[in-house]
C-alpha cells in the first residue's frame, strides 16, 4: 500500500477548488434551468453559468459539452494536487466504457472515435486501436487482463452483456485497488458504497422483473466483490422477494436508503435515483473536511452531478415536460 500523503499537502489545491465550488451548477441552478422558457433560454443559462457550449453546424452539442466540464474538473484536481496518481479511480470507469465501446465496435466493424471519452488514464485513440492489435497493457491493472476474457466471452456466447459483466467488475475492482493503494479512507468508503449500491439495485431490478432462478444466475455472474455487503445473503435474499432484500439492509449503512425504496412507488426510476442521492450524502460529507483530497474527490462527483442533472434537464425539456416533473427526476445536488 502506498503511503498516503499528508492531507496538509493539500492545503493550496483545497483552497482553490473550494473557490471553484461557487461556479458549480447545483441546486438553485438546476432550478433555475427547469424553469427555462425554452431550451434556447436554457443554453443561455448555461453560458452565464460559465458552461462553454460546443457548437458545430447543427447547433448545441450536449455530450462534447458535458464532457467539456468534467475534462476542466480533472485538470483543476491534478495540476496542483501533490499526488495525481490518487484520483485515478475517478478515471477508471471512463477507461472502462472507452475499451467495452471500442471492443463493441471492433465486433460490428464500425468505428468508435466519436463514443470515447477523453477522460480515462488511457488516450481514447490508444483504446480505439487494442482490440484491432490484440495489445491490451495499457489500460489499468484488473481492466488489461479482463479484456481479452471479454472477447472471448463474446466469441462463445455471442453476448454483448458478457463484455461489460466482465469489464465491469474489473472495472470496481481497479478502483477498489487504488482506493487503498491511496491510503485515503474517504476513497475506499466511497467505491466500496458504490459497489453495494450497484449490487442491490441489480438484485431489485431482477426481483422486479420476476426473473426466477435464471434472474438468481444473471444475479451471481453480475455481483461486484469488494463491498461491505455479503454477496451470498443478497443472492438468498433475492430469492425471497423484494421485502427480503430491503430488510437485509437493515441495521447496514443503506437501511435509510431501504425504507425510502420501500416507500417509493415502485419503479426501478425511483430507486436508482434514491441511491444516487444517498451516495450524494456521502460525497457531501466531504463538506466538513478543511482540506486533503476528498475535497478534491467530492468537486469531481459535483460535477458528474451537475452534468447528470444538466442532461436530464435538457432531455426533459426536449420532450416537452413541465418543470413539476422535470423537479422530480434530478438528482440532489452537491450545492
Amino acid at each position: 500500500m502506498s503511503k498516503k500523503t499528508q492531507s496538509t499537502a493539500y492545503t493550496f489545491v483545497s483552497a482553490r477548488i473550494r473557490a471553484l465550488e461557487n461556479g458549480l451548477i447545483g441546486r438553485d441552478r438546476i432550478a433555475q434551468l427547469a424553469e427555462a422558457e425554452n431550451i434556447d433560454a436554457l443554453y443561455a443559462r448555461l453560458e452565464e453559468y460559465g458552461v462553454a457550449l460546443v457548437r458545430d453546424e447543427s447547433g448545441v452539442q450536449i455530450e462534447p459539452t458535458l464532457s467539456g466540464i468534467l475534462e476542466r474538473a480533472l485538470t483543476d484536481i491534478t495540476e496542483h494536487a501533490p499526488a495525481p496518481e490518487v484520483f485515478d479511480f475517478l478515471r477508471y470507469p471512463y477507461d472502462c466504457h472507452n475499451i467495452k465501446s471500442a471492443i463493441k465496435s471492433y465486433l460490428r466493424n464500425l468505428p468508435c472515435e466519436s463514443m470515447l471519452f477523453a477522460l480515462g488514464t488511457v488516450a481514447p485513440a490508444i483504446v480505439a486501436s487494442m482490440p484491432v492489435q490484440g495489445d491490451f497493457a495499457a489500460l489499468p491493472t484488473e481492466m488489461a487482463k479482463a479484456a481479452p476474457r471479454a472477447l472471448q466471452a463474446y466469441e462463445k456466447t455471442g453476448n454483448p452483456r458478457a463484455i461489460d459483466l466482465i469489464l465491469d467488475k474489473a472495472c470496481f475492482a481497479d478502483m477498489l485497488r487504488c482506493a487503498n493503494e491511496s491510503g485515503e479512507g474517504f476513497h475506499v468508503q466511497l467505491v466500496r458504497t458504490q459497489i453495494d449500491l450497484v449490487n442491490i439495485m441489480i438484485c431489485l431490478r431482477l426481483v422486479r422483473m420476476e426473473a426466477g432462478e435464471q434472474g438468481g444466475v444473471l444475479l451471481e455472474q453480475a455481483l461486484l466483490d469488494g463491498g461491505m455487503l455479503d454477496a451470498k445473503a443478497l443472492l438468498d435474499a433475492y430469492a425471497r422477494g423484494q421485502d427480503a432484500v430491503l430488510y437485509l439492509l437493515n441495521r447496514t449503512p443503506y437501511e435509510k436508503l431501504g425504507r425510502l425504496i420501500a416507500e417509493s412507488d415502485g419503479t426501478a426510476a425511483a430507486a436508482e435515483r434514491l441511491a444516487d442521492d444517498f451516495r450524494m450524502e456521502l460525497i457531501r460529507s466531504a463538506k466538513q473536511t478543511i482540506f486533503g483530497a476528498p475535497v478534491l474527490t467530492a468537486y469531481f462527483y459535483a460535477q458528474e452531478y451537475a452534468t447528470r442533472n444538466v442532461r436530464i434537464v435538457i432531455a426533459a425539456k426536449k420532450a416537452g415536460l413541465s418543470p413539476e416533473i422535470i423537479h422530480e427526476r434530478i438528482r440532489t445536488s452537491y450545492v
